[in-house]
């Protein structure tokens, strides 16, 4: 990844106020055992992967936000790529490959800096605007 190319990340709805990405958006839940997801802009454009997430998975995005690599390696976190293989949904059918996806890992920072880690890329990807649907687009997929 070149340090320009953009990491591309869905927002839900409620991750968003008045033009702004909140901070929560940029960091893991439990569940995410301390990575983050994105997409590898290199491997994959904006409205692809809010198509992957909304249409493909069946999940929300408010829409796509994207971080550059540099952004996210200036504060300490490594990028690891995880292409994803075609896999069992289960709740039934096939979930389908995703070869751009990457994982932001937070789990070399103690929790105080992976909060400030946080807000420093919802500020970063608030400042670049939403990528896909265009910032005069008003199409919104809910969960």
């Amino acid at each position: 990844m070149h340090p320009e190319s953009q990491l591309l990340r869905q927002i839900h709805p409620n991750h968003f106020q008045e033009g702004r990405v909140l901070s929560v958006a940029f960091r893991p839940s439990k569940k995410d055992e301390g990575k983050l997801s994105v997409c590898d802009g290199e491997l994959c454009s904006a409205k692809d992967a809010f198509e992957y997430h909304t249409v493909q998975l069946g999940l929300g995005s408010g829409g796509t936000w994207g971080v550059t690599v540099n952004e996210v390696t200036a504060r300490k976190l490594p990028i690891e790529p995880d292409p994803l293989l075609e896999r069992p949904n289960p709740k039934g059918g096939m979930f389908p490959e995703q070869k751009a996806h990457a994982l932001i890992n937070f789990n070399g920072l103690p929790p105080k800096e992976q909060g400030v880690a946080s807000s420093l890329l919802a500020h970063s990807a608030t400042q670049r605007g939403r990528l896909h649907p265009n910032s005069h687009g008003d199409v919104i997929a809910l969960s």
